[in-house]
């Protein structure tokens, strides 16, 4: 008589309990490895163009700019529509693709609109400082930091979140580390202008003058065994009192030299218009890590955890690094509360079955 498929396992038992072990063990390997990610990888084909044209109305901004940017656009494959703001001295337009489109053709889209906008610019007016594509508007940080002191300046408080982010920039599965909240000191001349008109000099000769001063001049080269090495002249700046020390003019009656601190008020400050961090009521810079798509957050939390304290242990005391947010810990918190439901649903699941089933199974529950 010929055994059912049944009967054929049940006489295989070792070799199916193998199997079955075989099936548990990759599952688990597969557990522990598997990408785990608190956002899943999206397609969104939305760009922002942005422009700065210093001293222009918004009328202006809006026919010499946001329009010629509005109409390279609309050329691009897969354009869907657009938005514009206009404001004094700057705008935005906001660039939408089809939304069947795949990563690949929106990337190369955004690839050609990158194209496109250079050509642009040597068209515009010749004001227009600056027009940057931003492709990343929807990207969500996995990791903020806050780098905080009340004791340090915020040049000092810049420089060391630099340094921590040039090291989390190395560890594998980053895919970009940025820093916001930077205060950042810049020298600030404030020209007297009768000053200027008795001498005869224009804002803009003072601007050329300081200008002119602090710059590197290649000045020639020297030959050596048939090397070339060359030979600069560095006369930038190394202080603020070379600065209010530079002369800018003579009187033509005394013959009396000018220095700048004569004519202008030289000093250090932060921008009034610069964004400012505090963490816990403390002025901090902030960090941004941004993971990679695809990986697994959550063994990545020890490894951050442990790079960033080493950094820590070597500040001052008066300078502290505190994490905002840190996704690794909303991941595995997530992904365990996952398996503990899954598990209850499991064992629910078996405890209806049995006490369907009836005696003698109901009795393995007392």
């Amino acid at each position: 008589m010929k055994k059912s498929f049944v009967e054929i396992l049940i006489e295989k038992k070792l070799f199916i309990i193998i199997i079955c072990v075989m099936v548990v063990l990759g599952g688990i390997i597969s557990y522990i490895n598997m990408p785990k990610q608190h956002f899943p990888e999206v397609i969104l084909p939305v760009a922002s163009v942005t422009a700065v044209y210093p001293g222009a109305y918004a009328e202006d901004m809006e026919q010499l700019v946001a329009k010629p940017l509005e109409e390279t656009a609309m050329t691009l494959d897969g354009f869907d529509s657009c938005t514009t703001q206009v404001y004094e001295n700057a705008c935005a337009v906001m660039v939408v693709l089809d939304m069947g489109l795949n990563q690949e053709e929106v990337n190369d889209s955004f690839d050609d609109l990158r194209l496109k906008i250079d050509a642009l610019l040597p068209t515009l007016p010749s004001g227009v400082q600056q027009i940057s594509v931003d492709t990343d508007i929807m990207d969500t940080a996995g990791l903020l930091l806050a780098v905080s002191s009340n004791d340090v300046s915020g040049d000092e408080l810049a420089q060391r979140t630099g340094e921590l982010k040039d090291r989390l920039k190395l560890l594998n599965d980053v895919e970009r580390v940025d820093i916001v909240g930077e205060q950042l000191s810049e020298i600030a001349v404030t020209a007297d202008v009768a000053k200027l008109n008795s001498l005869n000099i224009s804002l803009t000769e003072l601007a050329s003058i300081i200008s002119a001063q602090n710059s590197l001049i290649p000045t020639g080269e020297i030959t050596v065994d048939d090397n070339n090495i060359a030979v600069h002249c560095n006369s930038k700046f190394a202080s603020l009192e070379e600065i209010r020390d530079l002369v800018v003019g003579a009187d033509s009656s005394t013959g009396i030299l000018y220095r700048l601190a004569d004519v202008a008020d030289v000093r250090l400050q932060v921008p009034d218009d610069s964004a400012c961090y505090y963490y816990n009521g403390t002025p901090a810079t902030v960090l941004a890590l941004y993971f990679a798509n695809g990986i697994n957050v959550v063994t990545m939390g020890d490894t951050i955890r442990d790079m960033v304290a080493d950094f820590s242990s070597a500040l001052p005391d008066n300078i502290q690094v505190n994490e905002i947010y840190f996704q690794p810990d909303v991941v595995n918190k997530a992904v365990n509360s996952f398996v503990i439901n899954l598990l209850e649903s499991i064992l629910l699941v078996l405890a209806v079955v049995m006490v369907g089933m009836g005696p003698p199974y109901t009795a393995l529950m007392m």
